[in-house]
C-alpha cells in the first residue's frame, strides 16, 4: 500500500475520507440492529462472567497467564540489570 500512497498522496486521502463517510454513515443502522440483539444478554452479561470464575478451567488458564506474565516480568528485570552491570546476555539456545 505504501508505494501507491506514495504515489497518490491526495487519492488516498479521499479513499480514505469516503470510507469514514460510509463507516459514519451506516453507524446507526449497524449499531440499531446490534442493539436489538445486545438488549437480552446485556442484563446478564456481569453473572454469566462471574460464574465463569468459578470453573476450575477458567483459572488455571488465569494462573498459566499471571505466571507468565510474573515470569516474563522477572526476565525483563534480570536482563535490564545484566546490561547496568555490562555483563554479556545469557545464551537461550538448547545444547
Amino acid at each position: 500500500v505504501n508505494p501507491i500512497v506514495r504515489r497518490h498522496p491526495w487519492a488516498a486521502l479521499a479513499a480514505g475520507a469516503a470510507v469514514g463517510a460510509a463507516l459514519v454513515s451506516l453507524t446507526p443502522w449497524v449499531f440499531g440492529a446490534a442493539r436489538n440483539r445486545w438488549a437480552p444478554w446485556r442484563a446478564h452479561l456481569g453473572g454469566m462472567l462471574w460464574s465463569q470464575l468459578g470453573h476450575a478451567s477458567v483459572q488455571m488458564a488465569m494462573a498459566g497467564a499471571l505466571a507468565t506474565w510474573i515470569s516474563d516480568l522477572g526476565q525483563q528485570a534480570q536482563r535490564s540489570q545484566d546490561r547496568e552491570a555490562g555483563a554479556p546476555p545469557p545464551d537461550d539456545l538448547p545444547t
